[in-house]
């Protein structure tokens, strides 16, 4: 009775997340969800990231760079800043200009949605038990960051099914087409290069190479002849974290950032500030922030180091966790990554494998946590068009940066206490 219980109730969640899924792609048409998120609320509008890449792909045409952000000829309504290698713009974005800019997006929503469908597909190839391919299945569906992805056209959740196929097909021995999709995820989004240190643990260095010669030989000629496009690139990478950029960023690093502002003076965002009071505050950020990425790294490259490589899909999880902790780009639709990680630790929790480890409820919390909005229709009590944050206290800042990031702090600890038992274990 009990397991037909069980079975149950992974059918009504199931159809619950089909359910929310087709609220979201509404939503996409009424924006009556809207209201949930900042980003959807202040951003530029619907469609903005993905508005980006194909105005990237008109400039092209015009002779002018990629990033250039005031082109020759606007295509589209609005866009944010392109950030991705050239290799998007030259290829993905060209075979977009053959539409208008409007239907290249509806094109671009089928193919997330194609994504979502081998996602699901991948994921319920790791179990065996119905009850448990319904549950895991459901985390695809339940998480409302995708309808973020959906609604700026992000690339992420693309990356995201890549490195899901890599890692599925690494582990079942098709090792050339894992590594192929690895080597397309660093063209798609260069954050998969996070992943470099457990593919050198797998002893797939070659691989590790050959991506990076790739995307070398397919990026070095163009930032050649586009003086200028390479430091505009590196920017993505280079820059610290500014007071300027911390409204609508949900990365721990933020997080630390809006503590430090708020704690050691209250009304900052009320005052009037010179250019040189914001680059003092600016500076402040720097050596904290360096510290702490350098204690998370270490302390990653130490566990993945000592670590078993047959501790594969934990040291995923591990990665992919310290990309949430030190990158100063974080905004709420980039929580779709996190998916990999909730199927690979359900997996091994459905099968014992985390036994005294990771329990279940601090599964079922950290993805409560992050699937769904922040608090933000609580605290959105402002009228401007842009910086809502400013009007909010320092208790509603933190409160709104703080839930995604410090249980994402919990989780790399459990993952890191995880594999330092392993690592005690076979010494």
């Amino acid at each position: 009775m009990e397991r037909l219980d069980k079975h149950l109730s992974s059918k009504i969640l199931l159809f619950t997340g089909v359910a929310i899924h087709i609220v979201f792609l509404i939503s996409l048409i009424s924006g009556f969800l809207n209201p949930l998120f900042l980003d959807s609320m202040y951003c530029s509008g619907q469609g903005a990231d993905f508005y980006s890449i194909y105005q990237a792909a008109q400039n092209v045409h015009n002779g002018q760079s990629v990033y250039e952000t005031q082109p020759m000829t606007k295509s589209v309504p609005y866009f944010y800043e392109y950030r991705y290698l050239p290799f998007i713009a030259l290829t993905i974005g060209q075979f977009f200009l053959l539409f208008s800019p409007h239907i290249a997006y509806m094109l671009w929503l089928i193919f997330q949605e194609a994504c979502l469908g081998i996602n699901i597909y991948i994921t319920r190839r790791y179990f065996v038990n119905t009850t448990q391919r319904n549950i895991a299945s459901s985390l695809w569906l339940l998480f409302t960051p995708y309808y973020l992805e959906l609604y700026l056209g992000q690339f992420s959740f693309f990356m995201t099914t890549l490195i899901l196929s890599a890692v599925y097909l690494w582990q079942h021995q098709k090792k050339l087409t894992g590594n192929l999709l690895w080597i397309g995820s660093l063209l798609v989004k260069t954050l998969s290069i996070v992943f470099v240190p457990v593919l050198i643990k797998l002893k797939n260095t070659k691989t590790v190479l050959l991506g990076l010669i790739i995307v070398i030989v397919l990026s070095l000629p163009y930032f050649m002849i586009q003086p200028g496009a390479f430091d505009i690139f590196l920017r993505n990478f280079n820059e610290g974290l500014s007071v300027e950029t911390l409204d609508g960023n949900q990365g721990f690093e933020a997080l630390v950032c809006v503590a430090l502002v708020r704690t050691s003076n209250p009304l900052y965002y009320q005052q009037e500030h010179t250019d040189t009071n914001v680059a003092d505050v600016n500076a402040s950020f720097q050596l904290p922030l360096l510290l702490w990425a350098i204690f998370i790294y270490g302390l990653s490259l130490f566990i993945t180091i000592r670590s078993s490589s047959n501790c594969m899909l934990e040291l995923f999880c591990l990665w992919i966790l310290t990309y949430f902790l030190t990158y100063k780009h974080i905004w709420e639709h980039h929580y779709v990554l996190l998916l990999p990680l909730y199927v690979f630790l359900y997996y091994k929790i459905s099968s014992q494998q985390l036994k005294n480890s990771i329990s279940g409820f601090l599964f079922w919390a950290g993805f409560i946590i992050t699937a769904l909005p922040t608090l933000f229709i609580f605290l959105n009590k402002s009228l401007a068009p842009i910086d809502c944050e400013y009007s909010w206290s320092g208790f509603d800042s933190i409160l709104w940066h703080a839930p995604k990031p410090i249980i994402i702090l919990i989780l790399y600890i459990s993952v890191v206490r995880l594999l330092y038992k392993n690592i005690r274990k076979r010494l």
